[in-house]
């Protein structure tokens, strides 16, 4: 069945019953072109660190234990939900 109003399917929009961000931020990386104030090499060197942070707490081995720990203590979500999302 079709809601005329919003010309979606109802199944989909009465089947939802909310929704809960991830509680950790989504990024978005930005640098200043000039290489002035942005130089080329720190840049790579931050994007370097940050992608073998990110490598690590997406390891099967820290998602296990160490991943979920930091999230309960860190956003308080119970353990369920953050098993559940990972």
């Amino acid at each position: 069945m079709i809601d005329n109003a919003l010309r979606v399917p109802r199944l989909i929009a009465e089947s939802k019953i909310g929704s809960v961000p991830t509680p950790w931020p989504s990024w978005l990386i930005a640098a200043h072109p000039s290489p002035e104030r942005a130089p080329e090499e720190v840049v790579r060197r931050f994007l370097a660190d940050l992608t073998a942070h990110v490598r690590r707490f997406d390891s099967e081995e820290n998602r296990a234990v160490k991943d979920i720990d930091f999230i309960k203590e860190k956003f308080g979500y119970p353990e369920e939900d953050i098993k559940a999302r990972f």
